[in-house]
């Protein structure tokens, strides 16, 4: 699935997602942010014929998590402005654990600058089933004529602190 944003360029900016295989009761979102320059959305989709009970639960840089509930209706999708839901969420990095009581689709997407000024750029990712002790990644640049940024982004939806090891 592709999107894009209008501009004074035909296409002005975008994100695109891959689609997922198979709906799941567990997704793990390890990147958000909020604040002045970023917008960011959980991304729900119930494709069953009954409601699903679902509970996001926002995890913060200082380790405090905030839950949110909601019930999807059957065949349904749902949008969440994650800084609305809570003021501890309207300004912070955040990672995101959904958790349902029947198989949804969740994804994150982020838009910036604010809408206030006009988004121009997006990213967007699904989320994972499952956590793990191991992932690789293929690509990433730093520096050169452009500038290039790359961050690894990480999450411990865990009550205890883990020790990681990144290499390059």
């Amino acid at each position: 699935r592709a999107m894009y944003l209008p501009g004074p360029h035909l296409l002005e900016g975008g994100h695109e997602s891959a689609g997922v295989n198979t709906p799941s009761t567990r997704w793990f979102l390890a990147e958000g942010a909020t604040g002045s320059f970023f917008d960011c959305f959980v991304l729900l989709s119930n494709p069953n014929g009954s409601a699903a009970n679902v509970t996001l639960t926002y995890l913060r840089p200082n380790g405090s998590a905030i839950a949110q509930p909601l019930v999807m209706p059957p065949n349904s999708r749902s949008t969440i402005n994650i800084e609305t839901v809570a003021a501890q969420l309207a300004d912070t990095a955040v990672s995101t654990t959904i958790t349902s009581d029947i198989g949804i689709v969740a994804e994150r997407a982020m838009y910036w600058p604010d809408i206030s000024v006009g988004w121009i750029e997006a990213h967007n990712s699904f989320g994972v089933t499952e956590t793990a002790l191991r992932w690789g990644v293929a690509d990433g640049r730093i520096g050169g004529a452009r500038a290039h940024q790359t961050y690894v982004l990480l999450a411990n939806p865990n009550p205890v602190p883990s020790e990681v090891e990144v290499t390059f």
